[in-house]
């Protein structure tokens, strides 16, 4: 029984090593010729979506999004209703205060209403800068976003 089984077992492998073999050798040597996607799909770098994607403006969120993160791991500090934050941590906090309430309006005046006083009690919001000087959130945003506008217009 031991030999019918090796014999069978043999055989039926013997087949199926041939059979894979003629598939690799199919698909090694014909396959890429019929199926050479380089000439049919462009890579993405080179297609048209992805250069409209890259130059597209932003709109606002991401912008303040981006204005948001230029403060982060420099050592500022925002003070909110009279409590010293860590930047990071009040940073997160306004980024899912602006994916709330910010609904695609003009940026400079959505930030002058929204980011200048807390909401709690009504306290001016200030970012503190590492040599100690305090400026209202609002003005420091306004002039970054106002900094990366031209240069935006540069890159595209």
């Amino acid at each position: 029984m031991k030999t019918c089984a090796k014999s069978n077992l043999f055989g039926g492998g013997l087949l199926l090593a041939l059979a894979v073999g003629v598939f690799a050798v199919i698909q090694a040597y014909f396959l890429p010729k019929v199926l050479d996607t380089s000439r049919v799909v462009p890579t993405i770098q080179n297609s048209k979506a992805y250069t409209q994607y890259v130059h597209k403006p932003k709109e606002g969120m991401l912008k303040l999004f981006e204005a948001l993160d230029h403060f982060k791991n420099k050592g500022f500090k925002v003070i909110y209703d009279g409590h010293e934050y860590d930047v990071n941590l009040a940073m997160g906090k306004a980024k899912q205060f602006i994916n709330k309430h910010y609904k695609n309006e003009e940026l400079e005046n959505w930030v002058k209403l929204n980011l200048y006083r807390s909401q709690a009690s009504g306290e001016i919001i200030y970012l503190k800068y590492p040599t100690g000087q305090l400026r209202p959130l609002r003005d420091v945003i306004i002039e970054h976003l106002q900094t990366l506008s031209p240069l935006a217009k540069r890159i595209s």
